[in-house]
Parts: structure tokens; C-alpha cells; sequence
């Protein structure tokens, strides 16, 4: 199971920051998880909220103006890959409007580093599917009212879904298994405590995204092994 620290390690520092990342490279985790915005002045920004704390828009601000209201330098998307093209990046969309600059970006950077791209959009995930080859993930607050059967399992052209990023709340070993029956991959977020990584481990996921590395590593480490 990989560990991807949610908007990097950010118990003493700022989320989706570069310190952050590093704190989490530094950790031993498998990759981050950060969120894609877009700025005023064109920039693919790292920033979870939509709104600014002035509660204007992130879109109507700079990453100059938008770093000066957050009382931090906001990083924009180029340079936390540059800083770690060790780790997997899990890049969010939070808003589609990134769509016509993060295509290019994803194809001049898929060759150099593990990405994984998700989003609650899906639209904005069957683009990028259909403009690069890059692993695409869906991401869902729901439980789905069918089984993850074809319907679910692919876009709207056919293509296959690669990996769900389920919220905890959700998760079980059933929804697991059928998304493994469907060839794609299982990511879970929003697990807080250490009971919630365990059962995230005995599930079977392949992926954790979580503010608590050292829960997921205990849950790992205290998961039963199998006899060939």
C-alpha cells in the first residue's frame, strides 16, 4: 500500500506548501497529494480552497496577491515537481479552468515523474485521459448505488477508469473487490485515527492519502501476513 501525505506534512506547517512537501519527503511517504488551482495571472496554483481569505476567488487573484492573504509563499504546480520528481504526485483539479495549461504540463512531465490525476470533476478527468497517457483517478464522497460494474468502471468513450479515491466513510472490502474486478486501482482519503488505516489496510487499497504517515505505516506494519 503506497502512503501520500495529504497537501504534504503539514502539522507545523502550512498545507500544499513547499516546506510541507519536503517535511513529508523527509517522512519516508511514497508520494503527496496536493490541489490544483488557477490563478489571475495564469499560473497553476497549489491551494485547496476556493475561495482566498479575503473570500474572493482564488481565480481573481495573483499568486503574488493570493501568497500575501495566506501569509506564505503559495507554491505554483512547476516547482513542487521540480523540487521532488522522486515521489508520486497526486494532482487534484479543484477547478477545471487549469485544464488548457496542466495538459501540456502533464505531457512534458509524465516521462520524468509518477502521477496520478484525480478530481471530483470527471469531466475534467476524462479530458486529460483523452489528451494524455497518464493514470487517472475519480474521486467520490458517495457510496455508488450499483456495483462498480462497466458503467461505473468506464468514461463516457469506453475508455477504463484506472483508480477510484474513495472517502473513507464509504470504504469496504466489497466496494474494494469489485473495483479490483474492473482492473483499476483503490485509493482511500479522509481516515483520521489508527483504527480507520487499519481497516483501510485489511480492505486492501492500494493507496492511503492521509494527514497521519505514521498511522498508515503502523497499519502496514501490523497487518497479518498470508502463507503462500
Amino acid at each position: 500500500m503506497l502512503i501520500l501525505a495529504h497537501r504534504g506534512y503539514h502539522r507545523d506547517l502550512p498545507e500544499n506548501t513547499l516546506a510541507a512537501f519536503a517535511a513529508a519527503v523527509a517522512l519516508g511517504v511514497d508520494g503527496i497529494e496536493t490541489d490544483l488551482r488557477w490563478s489571475a495571472d495564469g499560473q497553476i496554483v497549489l491551494y485547496h480552497d476556493r475561495l482566498a481569505p479575503d473570500r474572493r476567488e482564488v481565480r481573481e487573484r495573483t499568486v503574488a496577491e493570493l501568497s500575501k492573504l495566506a501569509g506564505y509563499e503559495t507554491p505554483i504546480l512547476t516547482a513542487a515537481l521540480d523540487a521532488h520528481p522522486e515521489i508520486l504526485w497526486n494532482l487534484e483539479i479543484k477547478d477545471p479552468a487549469v485544464l488548457p495549461a496542466l495538459i501540456p504540463l502533464l505531457k512534458r512531465y509524465r516521462q520524468s515523474h509518477k502521477l496520478l490525476v484525480s478530481s471530483f470533476w470527471h469531466t475534467a478527468i476524462q479530458e486529460v485521459r483523452q489528451a494524455v497517457e497518464v493514470e487517472c483517478g475519480l474521486l467520490t464522497a458517495h457510496r455508488p448505488l450499483d456495483p462498480v460494474t462497466d458503467r461505473l468502471g468506464r468514461y463516457a468513450d469506453g475508455m477504463a477508469v484506472e483508480a477510484f479515491v474513495w472517502h473513507y466513510d464509504y470504504l469496504s472490502p466489497e466496494l474494494v473487490q469489485q473495483t479490483v474486478a474492473m482492473h483499476a486501482k483503490n485509493f482511500v482519503y479522509s481516515a483520521h485515527t489508527q483504527a480507520d488505516h487499519d481497516h483501510a489496510v485489511r480492505c486492501g487499497v492500494d493507496g492511503i492519502i492521509t494527514d497521519e504517515p505514521a498511522h498508515a505505516k503502523a497499519a502496514l506494519r501490523n497487518a497479518p501476513t498470508t502463507s503462500p
